[in-house]
């Protein structure tokens, strides 16, 4: 490829948990000045065909799901309107970010090549994969390929270099303010004995702006670091003033003070990757400490064993390396990851809504939390940014909150049968989504409605049991850790067990087979969601229903397609 080309590209990026906008920060990097790096969201699609070469770097999440910031920029390109030549002059590659323990894997970027090769644009360079937290060695690679070795190797030792922060903080005096997204005040209540709560968000002023969420979608939450954390940051950096105010003029053009830039920018309790500590290697003063941070950033095998193994984090990493710190808090904003907004499930019960006041239910958003609380191997207790925030917040404090369509949406009609499957806080999404049901078609047959939910037994936390809208759905618990000796059930079990009842309650028969949604949510770190499906297509699809493997294949393949079967998941 040559120089002038890669000088003067666009790269267009789409991330959800900020490791494709890591990437794309990189490439920027690599290609110099002269690259142009945007979110998907900031770029508007209509102008591809002026451009010349376009990087794609693009994350898959859940079930085969675009990133959020890149959804409508998809949307765009995915219409038939658009010419077969539309895309002739521009040339192209794209990098990919998955994980391949899913069944789609790296599905967002796979796509995004056939539709590109679809209207005309020509691939430069195969499409490079990148797989779970060491999606580096593949960038690395494709990388290499894209600049050639002669510039990747002076782009490496460019690295070597303490650059001049893009930031430009100027001190001033001490009368700042700050101004949320939105205005909440908020009321918390226990759903577990201590570690699930179901937090409650009252949205002021929107009962003439209509609901402000539908069952399914998902709220949004900017989480903020704990006191001790920021408290502990400092300490690192004993010239650093926590009080000193800074005006941010090629930022937000606020003014701020240091003690807030760290505590609602800086992820100090996060997981660094591996770009960051390759950045950290060159403030390292001592020449041992920026060997070691090479070591880890460039070795995956050491990286794994030292972050990922005890789950250190970058508050952690600092203390480790004494002598790699920043010469300004401009270059602390380059080089620390930023905290990345948390999404829940809306959890609200729908049944609220009285005939006085129909859109009162919408202004209270209700979110169902665990908090993430553990020991690492080497005994120390990690507790989680985003539910410690959430549990810390006192009633009447602030939060920035906002809404986005989820991956989970109702059928078109109340009367469409639907399978729901669940496990620990995917609850939430249903309680919302059963109780909406209730209250728009209280009189649904509840034959054709199913909850497969899964916890660990009816005393510890079978979540919002007692308040189910039983009438509507109906609930097949599955007690991973039962008290009453039996052995332990898990939701694919469960389905496995009741396999002619969820048959003949939502597949039975050509109108039911071509009508029902199935919708499951729960956690990423799990095989649930591949082995709920495995569960449906053996013990329902081809053993109740009498289909064979290709046929059931094809079944549910056809659901996904048309947007009936479809995944929640999160970290």
């Amino acid at each position: 490829m040559q120089d002038e080309a890669l000088d003067q590209a666009l790269i267009i990026y789409g991330s959800q948990t900020g490791n494709a906008a890591d990437a794309a920060a990189a490439l920027a990097e690599a290609l110099g000045p002269g690259a142009d790096c945007r979110s998907a969201q900031f770029y508007d699609p209509a102008e591809l065909p002026s451009e010349t070469l376009v990087l794609f770097v693009v994350s898959t999440y859940g079930d085969g799901e675009s990133p959020d910031n890149f959804a409508s920029f998809w949307r765009f390109l995915r219409q038939r309107r658009l010419p077969g030549d539309w895309l002739r002059t521009v040339r192209y590659a794209v990098f990919g970010l998955g994980d391949r323990s899913y069944p789609k894997y790296n599905a967002v970027a796979r796509r995004l090549d056939v539709r590109l090769n679809q209207l005309g644009a020509k691939r430069i360079l195969p499409v490079g994969l990148g797989d779970g937290a060491l999606w580096e060695d593949a960038f690395r690679e494709w990388l290499t390929s894209l600049l050639g070795q002669k510039r990747m190797n002076a782009y490496q030792q460019q690295r070597q270099t303490v650059l001049r922060p893009r930031w430009n903080l100027r001190p001033v005096a001490r009368q700042a303010f700050f101004l949320d997204a939105q205005e909440l005040v908020h009321d918390r209540r226990s759903a577990d004995e201590k570690h699930v709560f179901l937090f409650r968000f009252q949205v002021q002023g929107v009962e003439k702006q209509g609901p402000v969420f539908q069952p399914g979608d998902v709220a949004y939450i900017v989480p903020q670091n704990r006191d001790s954390a920021v408290d502990a940051f400092f300490q690192l950096f004993p010239s650093w003033s926590p009080q000193e105010m800074y005006w941010m003029e090629n930022m937000t053009r606020e003014v701020v003070s240091a003690r807030t830039l760290v505590q609602r920018l800086f992820d100090l309790n996060g997981i660094p990757r591996r770009r960051f500590l390759r950045q950290l290697a060159v403030f390292a003063r001592e020449p041992p400490e920026q060997t070691r941070l090479i070591e880890i950033a460039e070795n995956a095998a050491v990286y794994a064993n030292y972050i990922l193994q005890e789950q250190r984090t970058t508050l952690l990493v600092l203390r480790d390396f004494p002598s790699a710190r920043f010469p300004t808090m401009g270059h602390a904003l380059d080089v620390m990851p930023r905290i990345q907004p948390r999404g829940y499930s809306i959890a609200t019960d729908m049944r609220c809504k009285t005939a006085s006041n129909e859109s009162e239910v919408s202004a209270v958003v209700e979110l169902c939390v665990r908090l993430v609380r553990y020991v690492t191997p080497l005994r120390r207790i990690r507790v989680g940014t985003s539910s410690a925030y959430l549990r810390s917040l006192q009633g009447g404090d602030q939060v920035c909150l906002w809404i986005q369509r989820g991956s989970l949406r109702l059928p078109p009609d109340p009367r469409y049968p639907i399978l729901m499957v669940a496990v620990g806080t995917g609850i939430g999404v249903f309680r919302c989504i059963a109780s909406h049901l209730a209250s728009v078609s209280p009189a649904t047959n509840p034959c054709n409605k199913v909850l497969v939910y899964g916890c660990r037994n009816d005393q510890a936390d079978d979540l919002f049991r007692d308040s189910w809208p039983s009438s509507v759905v109906q609930r097949l618990p599955a007690y991973s850790r039962p008290l009453d000796g039996r052995g332990r059930c898990y939701v694919q079990d469960r389905i496995r067990q009741d396999a002619d009842y969820i048959y003949h309650a939502c597949f039975e028969g050509a109108d039911r087979l071509e009508t029902v949604h199935v919708l499951v949510a729960g956690s990423s770190s799990t095989s649930m969601p591949a082995e709920v499906r495995r569960a449906l297509l053996e013990a329902v699809l081809c053993g109740s229903a009498g289909l064979s493997v290709a046929a059931a294949e094809r079944t549910l393949s056809l659901m996904s397609a048309q947007g009936r079967y479809s995944v929640e998941v999160w970290d």
